[in-house]
């Protein structure tokens, strides 16, 4: 790479370091939706057409919504599980909020869930937008399960609801059964499309970008062989930047659907098999948390907390008729250890991404390194160290024979260097005799890189699990007091001091430099641009989960401790050649005509490239010719 290329590289870096340090806060508002508050004061919507969103598909005119009945006093009463709290209220007759004890997938203070939702999770609304908020009457004894709600609507629709909680498995204790019956008492059909609310979903904490990580979910059919799972996320809903007042989706079939938040979601699922769970709708809109109380105060951008709900199937209740819907709803931590046995697709919601089998592997090891730690009360940090120490250990051979053709290329350079005086003229017949060189000794160049290409999918799967790893949530060690968020020590000049990330780029950048050094130009350029690679990972990193930094301080170190002892073992490597060969067969290893023996990587590849080398001479030869002329 030429000193322009490391201008350009330089620069490019530097841009890319004030970018992140000096961005102000993006505000993403949503406008205001139009509200019509009805006359009896109840506060409930009236069914207006929202905005259209843009690409979402365009849903029919909710039918006008039934006068509300004059709001009666709010009557709440908790159940209580293994110290979560659930906190049911006669308005909409569901779940007021979710209290989870601190240190119970919650940090040193008690997490609510649901906090700032404009209706109580499971309560019903007809019409995208609208949210239940009349009363019922509880039938069954305050404080014990199941718990029954039942009220009469003026269309004389009957509804009664029936939530028990699930008490086996690995969702006991944050998975409801909820039975829905609607039975229509009056003289006229009723007809439309009703909703099952979802809930809220808030940021957990407005520092290092968290606040873009509460999203609308859903795991849909999309009508073909094809199964959706998707997200709308930001801080207020957004599609393609831009913000809109509502988003309304249709599927020809829906697993489930909710809100999620970085740590914790509430999702909806039919108990259906999944080959009967008819056509599905959900809605969702943007709420601003005024009194968001992790909010910077410094900041002016609006936080903002996403509400949804998911259709029941289109009703049509003849009069006298009666349908029941069972539904499960699941109201807790995005725990890949809880929604992976749990059914019904759920745990799709960690949105691990392509390196998701990565993830849950690693997720797998750490619990149970954790569960053997439990007996003497080790921190989740020491798991992790414990969890870094294996995977380094198993990659240590691949490591070791990596520094072993390191070793052996180095022992090339000053034949590498003749080739390169020799040939400098002419690239196409360097490379050749390069390619010849590394087959007569036996190196392979790309062997020296294989440990950095393996740790790339285990870096990007180990991201993804510890930035949603809420097991982590409140967890301290030494200095961290929460592994799932920054380790922010102190702030200099206005900007947070976070220290693993600056050790983990210091370790990162001195095992580079521990790296034996090519005489390739190719690979010299390219350890050249890994150097570059621990700034770049600095700042792409430094506001993400402390519990990240630790794992890559300490492959870090032990990388360098393996590179010392590879030095050390590999001290004594001789060069040698493996192979006579002078000339490169043309077809296969053994060269002779018609020999079915497969060729290999580096006879192809110097095949390729004396092939294209003739042709560019043909080229040049064509271009040198005199101009014929005619007379």
């Amino acid at each position: 790479m030429d000193r322009t290329s490391w201008i350009v590289v330089t620069l490019c870096s530097l841009g890319l370091a004030a970018w992140f340090l000096t961005r102000p806060p993006v505000p993403v508002k949503p406008p205001a939706a139009p509200q019509v508050v009805d006359a009896t004061g109840s506060g409930t919507p009236a069914a207006a057409k929202p905005e259209a969103a843009p690409g979402a598909p365009s849903a029919p005119a909710a039918a006008p919504a039934p006068a509300a009945a004059p709001a009666a006093p709010e009557k709440t009463f908790s159940v209580d599980d293994d110290n979560i709290k659930f906190t049911f209220s006669n308005h909409g007759g569901g779940i007021k909020n979710v209290v989870l004890p601190p240190h119970r997938f919650a940090s040193d203070a008690p997490e609510v869930l649901n906090e700032f939702g404009l209706a109580s999770i499971g309560s019903l609304g007809r019409g995208a937008g609208n949210r239940e908020t009349e009363a019922y009457e509880l039938k069954s004894p305050e404080g014990a399960t199941p718990v029954v709600y039942e009220r009469t609507g003026p269309d004389g629709v009957t509804i009664t609801k029936t939530w028990t909680m699930v008490t086996e498995g690995p969702a006991k204790g944050f998975l409801w059964k909820l039975d829905i019956a609607l039975k229509n008492t009056g003289t006229v059909p009723v007809t439309g499309d009703w909703f099952l609310y979802t809930g809220a979903a808030n940021p957990v904490d407005s520092s290092g970008g968290q606040t873009s990580m509460t999203s609308v979910v859903w795991n849909a059919d999309s009508g073909s062989d094809e199964v959706l799972v998707g997200k709308f996320a930001g801080g207020g809903i957004i599609f393609k930047d831009t913000p809109f007042t509502i988003l309304e989706k249709s599927f020809p079939q829906m697993l489930w659907g909710g809100v999620k938040s970085q740590f914790y979601t509430t999702l909806i699922n039919s108990t259906k098999p999944a080959a009967e769970i008819p056509a599905g709708k959900l809605w969702a809109k943007s709420i601003e948390m005024k009194d968001f109380k992790g909010a910077d105060p410094k900041s002016t951008t609006p936080v903002h907390a996403i509400e949804a709900a998911v259709s029941l199937p289109a009703l049509d209740l003849a009069a006298g008729a009666e349908i029941k819907h069972q539904y499960e709803v699941y109201v807790g931590p995005r725990a890949n250890s809880i929604l992976a046995g749990s059914g019904a697709y759920r745990r799709e919601v960690m949105f691990y991404g392509w390196f998701g089998i990565i993830s849950r592997i690693m997720m797998w090891g750490l619990t149970h390194i954790q569960d053997l730690l439990a007996s003497v009360k080790f921190s989740w940090g020491w798991a992790i160290i414990i969890l870094t120490l294996i995977v380094r250990f198993i990659m240590w051979p691949v490591t070791l024979k990596s520094t072993r053709q390191m070793k052996r290329m180095s022992l090339l350079s000053p034949k590498m260097k003749e080739i390169q005086e020799k040939y400098k003229d002419d690239p196409t017949r360097m490379n050749r005799e390069v390619m010849l060189l590394y087959k007569r000794y036996g190196v392979n160049p790309v062997g020296s890189c294989l440990p950095m290409f393996l740790q790339i999918p285990i870096f990007f799967g180990l991201y993804r699990m510890l930035q949603n790893g809420v097991e982590l949530r409140g967890q301290d060690w030494m200095w961290v007091k929460d592994l799932s968020m920054p380790d922010t020590q102190g702030h200099f000049m206005g900007y947070a001091v976070n220290p693993l990330p600056l050790v983990m780029a210091a370790t990162m950048f001195i095992q580079m430099l521990m790296t034996p050094k090519s005489a390739d130009p190719q690979m010299q350029s390219q350890q050249k641009m890994f150097l570059i690679m621990p700034f770049m990972f600095l700042f792409a990193c430094y506001n993400f989960a402390s519990a990240l930094a630790l794992y890559w301080t300490v492959s870090n170190l032990v990388g360098i401790l393996q590179s010392y002892l590879g030095n050390k073992i590999n001290a004594d490597v001789e060069l040698k050649p493996v192979s006579d060969v002078e000339v490169l067969p043309p077809v296969g290893k053994s060269g002779k005509p018609g020999s079915k023996e497969k060729a290999g990587f580096l006879e192809i590849f110097m095949q390729r490239l004396e092939a294209k080398g003739k042709l560019a001479a043909e080229a040049q030869a064509k271009k040198k010719r005199p101009p014929r002329t005619g007379g």
